[in-house]
């Protein structure tokens, strides 16, 4: 993704769907985001969260009675189980996707079939 600056004419073009965030998603080809991102930080501990959700309803981890479900996905263990207590701590219900591999693409934003995705445990 980028950053559009406030005069781009992407910012508000309605073929984009995430101009209302002022960015646009860049054709990965094959890859998703996370594979991308891992390749440039050799060593480090990945794991995908806090990012299938609208920003705004992050501060807002109890809705309709329940926990929101917040979906996290990695492949060192130790660091999942790191993010997962973060995520509970604050007061999510947190779901574990499987690999970067597997979940990554799952809540890839525009288009993984669980971008933008509001679930809760009630």
């Amino acid at each position: 993704m980028r950053y559009l600056a406030p005069d781009s004419p992407d910012r508000n073009a309605p073929s984009n769907p995430l101009a209302a965030y002022g960015i646009k998603a860049i054709d990965l080809g094959d890859q998703y985001s996370s594979a991308i991102f891992s390749k440039l930080v050799p060593g480090a501990r990945v794991v995908k969260a806090l990012n299938h959700v609208d920003a705004n309803v992050l501060p807002q981890p109890e809705v309709a009675g329940g926990q929101r479900a917040m979906f996290y996905a990695g492949d060192d263990a130790a660091a999942k189980a790191d993010v997962r207590k973060l995520l509970e701590t604050v007061g999510y219900f947190a779901v574990d996707l499987g690999t970067l591999d597997v979940g990554g693409p799952l809540m890839q934003l525009p288009f993984g079939p669980l971008a933008m995705s509001n679930f809760a445990k009630v």
